[in-house]
């Protein structure tokens, strides 16, 4: 094979590998994503009700205390990270252990998830 012949095959080549291989795909389905339920619990602040650990809610985002750290996430049950500057209303918690599978007993006709300030 001469040097004239074997340049317009190496362009071929390179041409075609520079091309690469591209393609598209579409993926359908449905997501479902669950909002725990919150019971009142004091002003500000919310528990996951009937959850394997204490986490609450406060200020738009979910608050689990795990052996004296507290950790904040967006989510109630996934992405913690820790932290050192809790809101007022959870760090007023006296005891969050107490707070495990949490059920508000009965309050009459009240919605103890409203909260109003006068």
């Amino acid at each position: 094979m001469t040097f004239s012949r074997s340049i317009p095959a190496l362009a071929l080549a390179l041409g075609l590998g520079a091309a690469g291989c591209y393609g598209t795909t579409t993926v359908r389905g449905t997501a479902y994503t669950s909002t725990p339920d919150l019971e009142y619990i004091g002003p500000d602040v919310q528990v996951v009700a009937d959850y394997d650990r204490p986490v609450f809610y406060s200020q738009n985002y979910y608050w689990r205390y795990d052996d004296g750290v507290w950790l904040r996430s967006p989510y109630h049950d996934r992405g913690w990270a820790r932290v050192t500057t809790v809101p007022r209303a959870v760090l007023s918690i006296r005891t969050p252990g107490a707070y495990v599978h949490y059920h508000h007993r009965s309050m009459g006709n009240r919605n103890p998830r409203v909260y109003r300030r006068y």
